[in-house]
């Protein structure tokens, strides 16, 4: 047997691997074959928001806070081919001119060179169409870096409770269909003028029974660990309280970048070189055979329904493309992909096997 390892796109539920198992296909007995499993899951809509301190006690963080917002818009990007996503990006100093609390306005991160309006919008269809307010041709996980860069000029007091609130009573940016993930992130002590069971009212009562997952990290001190400790466990969804040093040291690994929280359907990078069974056509022309299955709790195959390559071929299909941005370490950067017209049934895998150098 041969050696397998888990591909990054799916966070551990999709695989591509090389062992000696045979193809389903008889042609190609004994071949040595890459293989892939992964778990097709309906597109939900999801709103993340993050809510930046820029005050002046961000400066010595700012540079790494920078790092890890590119990381984890990153990986946003890589895990939503297929996601109805909103990303925003806000500053916790609801209390300066303009942004008093008669007011309730909104401190957005905008840069018209990089999004058209005050947050993200990206939704990537099924045909493979996409709606976007990106603009210049950043990746996603840039531009959330670039509007997380805040700075350190804020104007000193750092409400994040309040900042979230605004958004979610401005209308524009959380949806009534949408799933809410908020990370907040302050060197400054959270200092809203509001209690924080209050907090935890409002927002889920703005968010109508969607999940909700909260994470925070804040400074090491006794008011933080006390107003921001009272979030854990406390709304539908995951939950993440830690001091924003180890948070952006790495010592806590993904806290706020939903690696492993975002639904999605996605596609395995292929990790060995593959045949190619005609080298004077164009393109790769791989020997492959991928299935959708569904599977019973002990593993039994309840169904299993063959899918062709795209060749000529209505949806559902299968191809072999390039995708460097996702797929980099891979060699050639190729993956497999399977096109559709709707989502498949709930629990179906789709599963598959092509021969391998």
């Amino acid at each position: 047997m041969g050696t397998c390892e888990l591909t990054a796109l799916l966070a551990v539920m999709a695989s591509g691997c090389v062992d000696d198992r045979t193809l389903w296909r008889p042609d190609i007995e004994q071949s040595r074959v890459a293989t892939f499993d992964i778990l097709a899951q309906p597109t939900r809509a999801l709103d993340i928001l993050y809510v930046v301190d820029n005050s002046a006690l961000m400066a010595p963080y700012e540079a790494r806070l920078v790092r890890e917002l590119d990381f984890a818009g990153d990986v946003i990007g890589q895990q939503s081919r297929w996601n109805d996503l909103h990303v925003g990006v806000v500053t916790s100093d609801v209390d300066c001119t303009g942004l008093d609390e008669e007011s309730n306005a909104v401190a957005w991160r905008t840069d018209p060179a990089m999004v058209t309006g005050h947050f993200i919008v990206d939704w990537r269809h099924l045909d493979r169409s996409v709606t976007t307010n990106l603009a210049g041709g950043e990746s996603l996980g840039h531009v959330v870096s670039r509007l997380g860069s805040a700075g350190h000029a804020g104007c000193g007091t750092s409400r994040p409770f309040e900042a979230v609130l605004r958004v979610l009573r401005d209308g524009t940016f959380h949806r009534d269909n949408a799933d809410l993930m908020v990370g907040m992130l302050t060197a400054a002590d959270e200092a809203s003028r509001m209690d924080p069971e209050d907090f935890i009212a409002e927002v889920n009562r703005a968010t109508r029974g969607r999940q909700v997952s909260v994470g925070a990290a804040g400074p090491h001190t006794a008011l933080s660990e006390m107003r921001f400790g009272a979030l854990a466990g406390r709304f539908s969804g995951w939950g993440s309280i830690d001091w924003i040093d180890r948070y952006l040291d790495g010592v806590v690994d993904g806290a706020l970048s939903a690696s492993d929280w975002i639904p999605q359907i996605s596609d395995p990078c292929i990790e060995t070189p593959l045949v190619d069974t005609d080298e004077s056509a164009d393109g790769l022309q791989a020997n492959c055979d991928l299935r959708d299955e569904i599977h019973a709790h002990d593993g039994t195959v309840l169904s299993s329904r063959s899918l062709p390559a795209c060749s000529g071929t209505n949806p559902p299909c299968w191809r072999i493309e390039s995708d460097p941005r996702n797929c980099a370490p891979a060699p050639g950067h190729l993956l497999v992909s399977v096109d559709r017209l709707d989502f498949p049934p709930d629990g179906t895998r789709t599963v598959g096997q092509c021969e391998a150098i």
